[in-house]
This record gives structure tokens, C-alpha cells and sequence, in this order.
């Protein structure tokens, strides 16, 4: 086909193409003519999470695109009568092919952090995929008039090829159909990766040499230099060289699957080749529609309970087994039995695979799969041609029927990708290896609820996650403060050290109204005005019930701000009872209290030209600092006046953080969020409300997700990642608020430790822990051998289990495990003044 060596014991093929592939011609349109002259539709298939879909549903729902594209071939054959052998010549021919290409990954071009990306990931190799669905188009040469046709054949004659126009009705029947099954216009990239996967997507022009067992390409003209200097007669001596990748080409066949239902994990075959590495499945043959397979089933049903009841009279067959025979029959008769309700048939379908490497035993591949791998001896470029686009070359001898099922349901379409289209990159897919993203608008630009929940218990990692959105929010000059409401928790030496500024409570104890509602500017001030009067009638200042001053206490507040134009609460009131618009005994008990409680006077302001919390286009920490909160133990207990206040400073720690990010397309990043939710439910309603509107996306780090749950807060989350989790019904509620499907395996993974007892006492890593990993050295210190493991859902509804990346930039300023805080401080101490 290519550069092809002329090395000793090699199959020859028996022609050499004058073009690099297969393919002679490609339109815009997705139309490709091969080197025979057949053309040939090819589409793109969505790709989507299956292995990690949230139910089985979901994982169905994205492959049934590939079952509507073989029931739209099987309906493009104009078949007459019942009969195979009258009709095959008219069935669709079809060649699904996945290609699955490794990368060193690369952010956007113009992405406002690249460079600082690349340095922190750009040793992370990502997979790029893509798989085509490709449709022989008939020529439509008959139909056409004398002279048309004549022009035709001298066009034909001349040219060396065929007029693309003879197969233009044909086209634009075939594309309608594949269109409406849900497939996509391939783009250039697309075939880009198809036309050249050998060579990573690039140029396919490129030596190789064919061996009986597997096939060698060239990557590096380097590496065929070292190579013909080493002989090619003895590739087992390449395996230093740089630049050169071997490759087995094996048929895939002998399915177990009979007629199971495609509900069921082990019937995606197609993901066990995914995960020994294979970079390329090609898949050829031709779509019967369901009403000949099912005259072709009866015949050989009639046939075959025919021989096995003469076997079993001449005694070569138990009654058992006459009894297990019969049934598989009658199952296959019910699957074809009811006009409609049968699939398509795949006839004569071909499956070849690619295998890294030189492969001696490809039964090691195979075992404990629903399929058998066949070695393809002498035949490994042929194999290789026919995985090619629009290609006639045919290597496979293992040709089967299967229902269209068996390759739509196969998983081969699955990859799994989550997050956002652009944003901060928050780390990569554990099983393809795909960028996540998450973007700060993606909410406020979508009609979907705002909040972002963070379910995760102590050494999750979920506060290294927190402080490297942070830091990554700060480096795109995105506004973003970080809200933590507990005492004794403070992350002051890693927003300073990301540029950021710290704000704690103690210092706003001591100012006029910082977090007042009145002081930030919102699009609508009745949002200020009912948020300043509400906090007021919960920490309940007056003897009497609240209800008795609740209107008088929104009029008061509204009149002030819209008649006499307050900047503050207190303004306000001052403003009303002056006017004779509020009682004297509504008014004196609050600023009675503002005397009396500094915590209050916090979110109370009197003064006009005081100033509003402030963020900037950074990261702000508002930490509680030495102040400490009386909260209430019981959310449904009587409250006394200090946890009243208690509970209010944590509401409006939040509140403020979300007023003064009002339309700065900002993040808030509330950490112990349970604080907040477990004290003030209707906060989650508030930020739900709001945040949107507001354009702030609100990102809530909690550990306890049934309080959560209890709050109302699932109805306002759309996206979700849960982290390590110790507590089943914890975990069992995260996975409900994710949506979810809570099945053991996702509960047990969730919940497993980080490591694991040996029979010997030792301690070893344990690799099914989402928890971050870290390995004891003999020296006794230890080291991160993967980061924590967070399954995270997307606005598309989407998710995937997703390793947390941190830079070793960011680890070494940031982290909170105590060998490395105790390594900073040493270094700190060492360095000079």
C-alpha cells in the first residue's frame, strides 16, 4: 500500500496500491471513493459515557443511535419476497470503525491560562477518538438517460474513476436516514484520525513492514534507518527503537451471547478491546432487514429440530440436553417471532481489531469475554486494508451473522467525557483520559438550577480541590471568593500565596454593616430589601413574636431605601422612624442589638459611606477567623438569641459573598457548606433562586449530603461530584442528589479505603480507593501515586469518574497533608530573609 519493506518471511500482498490508503477522492460532504471506484457515505457517530453512565437506561438511550442506523439500512434495501439468497446482492453494505488516538494533551488555543496548563499537564496523555459509520451508495447508472449515460462511461474511462454525480440521489436518500438515526457530518479532524491511526492521526503515507504475525509501521525515518541497519528480517531486536510501533491484527468472532438482553455489562464487548489498548475495531458487512432473517430462522428451526431429535433418538443426545437445545431454538423463534420486534441482521460481518505490540497469545486478550480472538497468520496487511476507508480488500475468513444488537449495544461508541466546553481544568477521566472542564457561566447561560455540590468526607481531597478551583479561578482573572464558615479552618497561607485576599470575620466584626444587603448593588433592590429585612426577623430582636413586626418591618426597610434612597439597613430604619413610618418599638430593640452584638453589626449597617464587603478579580478568602459561632445541635430545637446570631453570620457570609459577585460572572466557593444548609435551608432555596439570575455559579463542598437533602438543596443542584465517602447512607445520598443509579459496586467503590492489610501486617496501596494515593517510602516518608477520584456529573447529564490533577507548582504551596506543610515550613525556615 505505502512504503512497503521487502523484508524475508513476509506476506506480500498481491497488489500495490499508487495511493497511500484506500481512499482516492473525498468530498466535504462525508461522500469517499475508494480505489475500486465504490463511494462510499461515511458519518460520525456521538460518542458518550457507557461504562460510566448513570443507569442503564442512560447507557442505552446513547447507543440506540447506532441500532436506528442499521434499521435505516436494513429499511434502504429494496428486498422482494422472503428469500436470502434472491436478495443479498441488494442488502446495504455498512463499515463501522472506532479509532482511538493517544495524546499528549494540549488546552484550547487562545485558552486565557494555556501556558500554565501545558506546564502543569502537559505530560498527561489524553485519548482523541472518533467512529465513523460508513454506507456503500449504489450507482444509480440505470436510471439515467443514453447520452448521460455514455457521458458517464468516457468520464469513467478517462479519469480512472467514477462521476461522483451517478451516486447523488442515492446520497441524499442514504444521509435523510442516517440523519435522522442521530448521526453527525464528519469533519476533517475525523478523517484525519480514520485515514492515518497507524500514524497517530497524521500523515498515513509512512513505511511499514508486514510480518506473518503482526505488521511494523515507521513513525520516524529515523527508526526505519536503525531498523534496516539491524536487518528487517529481526524486528525482536526494534524494541529500543524510538519511532517505530508494532501492531497485531486479529479477527474477533465466535460471540457467546446467543440472545441475551443488550441490559446486561457483559454484551459490550467492544469495551474489553478498549481496554487492553486497542487503537482501531473495523467492522464490515451487510444489513438484512428483520423480515428475511426471520423466514431464514424458521427454515433452519424446522431443519434443525429435525436433526437434533433424530440425535437423540439414536441415543447421541440426553434428555437434558434435547431439553437445552429446544429451548435456545424456541428462544431464537419468540426473538423473530412478532412482526416488527426483531433487529436487522449484521450478514457475512467481519470484525478486525488492532493490538499494541507483537501479540503471541491473543487468547490471554480474550479470556473471560463473550468473544475469541483469531490470529490472522500471513494475512496482517491485508487485515490492516481492510480496516481502511471505503477499502475493497476483504482479510477475514471468520465471517458470522449477528443481530445488529450484538454491534449497537457493544459499547464501541463509548467514551467517557464530562464537564463543560471550556473553564478551569479540573482533571481528567480515570478510564479515556478526557479533559474536564468547568466554566463559570455555563449555568447562567443555560435554563438549568445553579448550584454545584461538592459530596465528600474528610480526606477526600475535596479541600485541595476547593483551593486549586480557586487558584486556577484567580489565574483568569475570574472574581471568586472562598466562604469558610468554620471555626478553627483557615486556608489564608494558599490564597496568599495564589495572589489572593483574606477578609475574616473578626475584622467585619468591627465594621459598619460590611455585609449589609443594602450595600452591594443588585438589578433588584426588592431582592436587597426582602434579604435585610428577613435576616432581621431570624435572629428575632424584639420580646414578642417576629410575625407581629414582619410587614411593618419590610415596609420600613422598603420605604427607606426607595423614598429617602439608605445605602444600609440601619439607614433605613433611621430614615422610617423619623418619618413616623416605623414604631419606636419595632426600631430600638435592633439598634439595641447593634450596640450589643458586634457579630450583628456585621450584616447591619448604620453609616452610608461605610463600604461593602470587597472582592476583586482574584480570590478572596471570608474566613470566621477567632470569632466563635454558637450554633444550634438540633436544627428543629429552640434557638436562643446567640444561635440566632450564630446562624445568621453563616447566612450572610454567604449572602454577602453572593451580592457582591452580582453580575461578574464570579464563583462562590462555600466550604463546610452543611454549616449553612443545616442552619438555614432556605438558603438553598435563595441561591437557587438567585445565583442564575445573579450570575454567580455557587459551588457547595459539604460532607453531609442527607442534611443536604433534608434542606431541599437536591432540586437546586445540576451538577455533582462525590469524592471518598466512609458512610454508606451518605454515599446512597450523594448518588441520589447525582441522580445516579446506587448500585452496589459504585456504593462499595465509593466507600473504599486508601489502603489496604496485608496477611503480613503491611500496609498497601489500594487502587479501587477514590481517596487520594499515597505510597510510604522505607524512609518513612511517602509520595502521591494518583490523585483523588471524584465522579462528576455535567449539565448534559453526563458523568464519569475524574482524577483530580493539582500541578506539583500548586502541591507544594497548597497542601494540607502534614508531611508537606511540615516540608514547607523546613524550607521557609532554610530560605534567606
Amino acid at each position: 500500500m505505502s512504503k512497503h519493506s521487502n523484508a524475508g518471511g513476509m506476506h506480500q500482498p498481491v497488489v500495490h496500491p499508487s495511493w497511500p490508503t484506500t481512499v482516492r477522492s473525498r468530498r466535504k460532504n462525508g461522500i469517499i471513493q475508494g480505489i475500486s471506484n465504490d463511494v462510499w457515505l461515511y458519518k460520525r457517530v456521538p460518542l458518550a459515557p457507557i461504562r460510566d453512565a448513570k443507569t442503564v437506561e442512560d447507557a442505552l438511550a446513547a447507543q440506540r443511535v447506532l441500532d436506528n442506523a442499521f434499521e435505516a439500512c436494513a429499511s434502504l434495501a429494496s428486498v422482494s419476497g422472503s428469500k436470502r439468497g434472491m436478495n443479498k446482492g441488494r442488502y446495504r453494505q455498512f463499515h463501522l470503525i472506532s479509532v482511538v488516538v493517544p495524546r499528549f494533551f494540549q488546552p484550547p488555543i487562545g485558552h486565557p491560562i494555556h501556558d500554565y496548563l501545558v506546564e502543569s499537564h502537559g505530560d498527561v496523555v489524553t485519548q482523541e477518538k472518533v467512529v465513523l459509520f460508513g454506507v456503500r451508495l449504489n450507482n444509480k447508472f440505470a436510471s439515467r438517460g443514453f447520452k448521460e449515460a455514455i457521458e458517464s462511461v468516457v468520464d469513467t474511462m478517462v479519469s480512472g474513476g467514477v462521476p461522483i454525480s451517478d451516486f447523488e440521489a442515492d446520497y441524499q436518500k442514504v444521509n435523510a436516514a442516517l440523519e435522522r438515526a442521530g448521526l453527525l457530518d464528519m469533519r476533517d479532524r475525523d478523517f484525519k484520525l480514520a485515514n492515518g491511526w497507524w500514524n497517530f492521526g497524521r500523515n498515513p503515507d509512512i513505511p511499514f513492514v508486514p510480518y506473518r504475525d503482526h505488521v511494523r509501521f515507521f513513525t520516524d525515518s529515523r527508526a526505519t534507518r536503525a531498523a534496516e541497519l539491524m536487518g528487517f528480517d529481526k524486528p525482536e531486536l526494534w524494541d529500543d527503537i524510538e519511532g517505530q510501533r508494532p501492531l497485531t491484527f486479529a479477527a474477533v468472532g465466535d460471540f457467546d451471547l446467543k440472545y441475551t438482553s443488550e441490559t446486561q455489562s457483559w454484551v459490550r464487548w467492544a469495551m474489553a478491546l478498549q481496554d487492553v489498548g486497542a487503537p482501531m475495531i473495523s467492522i464490515r458487512g451487510l444489513v438484512e432487514p428483520p423480515k428475511i432473517t426471520r423466514s431464514e430462522v424458521r427454515g433452519q428451526i424446522v431443519q434443525y429440530r429435525g436433526d437434533i431429535r433424530d440425535r437423540q433418538s439414536a441415543g447421541k443426545l440426553s434428555k437434558d440436553e434435547l431439553e437445552q437445545k429446544l429451548a435456545e431454538l424456541e428462544s431464537i423463534d419468540q426473538a423473530y417471532s412478532a412482526a416488527g420486534s426483531a433487529p436487522p441482521t449484521l450478514v457475512d460481518t467481519s470484525i478486525v481489531c488492532a493490538i499494541p505490540g507483537q501479540v503471541a497469545d491473543l487468547e490471554d486478550i480474550s479470556m473471560n469475554t463473550v468473544f475469541s480472538m483469531n490470529a490472522m497468520s500471513d494475512r496482517q496487511d491485508v487485515a490492516w486494508m481492510e480496516s481502511q476507508l471505503a477499502s475493497p480488500w476483504r482479510s477475514n475468513p471468520n465471517l458470522e451473522d449477528l443481530p445488529s444488537t450484538t454491534v449497537a449495544y457493544s459499547g464501541v461508541l463509548s467514551q467517557s467525557a464530562v464537564g463543560d466546553e471550556s473553564g478551569i481544568c479540573m482533571g481528567f477521566t480515570q478510564n479515556d483520559r478526557q479533559p474536564v472542564w468547568l466554566s463559570p457561566t455555563a449555568v447562567a447561560d443555560e435554563d438549568v438550577p445553579p448550584i454545584f455540590l461538592v459530596a465528600a468526607g474528610s480526606g477526600s481531597g475535596k479541600t485541595m480541590m476547593l483551593l486549586n478551583m480557586a487558584d486556577q479561578f484567580s489565574r483568569m482573572s475570574v472574581p471568586n471568593i472562598i466562604v469558610d464558615p468554620k471555626y478553627g479552618s483557615d486556608h489564608t497561607a494558599a490564597v496568599i500565596a495564589s495572589g489572593g485576599q483574606v477578609i475574616s470575620m473578626d475584622d467585619l466584626a468591627s465594621s459598619d454593616g460590611a455585609l449589609d444587603p443594602l450595600r452591594f448593588s443588585v438589578d433588584n433592590p426588592q431582592e436587597q430589601i426582602d434579604t435585610a429585612a428577613a435576616t432581621i426577623l431570624q435572629i428575632r430582636p424584639w420580646a414578642e413574636e417576629p410575625e407581629r413586626y414582619e410587614r411593618e418591618l419590610n415596609s420600613a426597610i422598603s420605604y427607606g431605601v426607595r423614598q429617602r434612597g439608605a445605602k444600609c439597613t440601619g439607614e433605613a430604619l433611621a430614615y422610617a422612624y423619623k418619618d413616623g413610618k416605623a414604631s419606636k418599638e419595632m426600631v430600638m430593640p435592633i439598634f439595641q442589638l447593634k450596640q450589643d452584638s458586634s457579630l450583628f453589626g456585621s450584616f447591619f449597617g448604620i453609616h452610608p459611606e461605610s463600604a461593602a464587603l470587597g472582592s476583586y478579580d482574584g480570590t478572596t478568602l471570608l474566613k470566621l477567623g477567632k470569632t466563635r459561632l454558637t450554633l444550634p445541635t438540633n436544627p428543629n430545637a429552640h434557638r436562643n438569641l446567640n444561635e440566632r446570631i450564630g446562624v445568621a453570620v453563616v447566612k450572610m457570609m454567604f449572602v454577602g459573598a453572593m451580592m457582591s459577585l452580582t453580575n461578574r460572572d464570579g464563583v462562590i466557593l462555600q466550604d463546610e457548606s452543611w454549616l449553612l444548609t443545616n442552619t438555614s435551608p432556605e438558603a438553598a432555596e435563595e441561591a437557587g433562586r438567585l445565583c442564575r439570575s445573579m450570575r454567580v455559579l455557587p459551588v457547595f463542598f459539604s460532607q453531609d449530603i442527607t442534611g443536604a437533602i433534608r434542606a431541599g438543596l437536591g432540586p437546586h443542584v445540576s451538577r455533582v461530584a462525590i469524592g471518598h465517602i466512609r458512610e454508606r447512607n451518605e454515599a446512597i445520598a450523594a448518588l441520589q442528589v447525582a441522580r445516579i443509579e446506587p448500585t452496589p459496586d459504585v456504593v462499595q467503590r465509593i466507600m473504599e479505603k486508601p489502603m489496604r492489610g496485608g496477611s503480613d501486617g503491611s500496609q498497601v496501596v489500594n487502587w479501587s480507593s477514590m481517596a487520594s494515593l499515597r505510597r510510604r517510602n522505607s524512609d518513612g516518608t511517602s509520595e502521591i501515586v494518583r490523585g483523588s477520584v471524584f465522579i462528576i456529573t455535567d449539565l448534559a447529564g453526563r458523568s464519569a469518574p475524574v482524577e483530580i490533577r493539582l500541578s506539583k507548582e500548586f502541591l507544594a504551596r497548597a497542601s494540607t497533608n502534614r508531611q508537606d506543610i511540615i516540608a514547607r515550613e523546613q524550607a521557609g525556615a532554610t530560605s534567606p530573609a
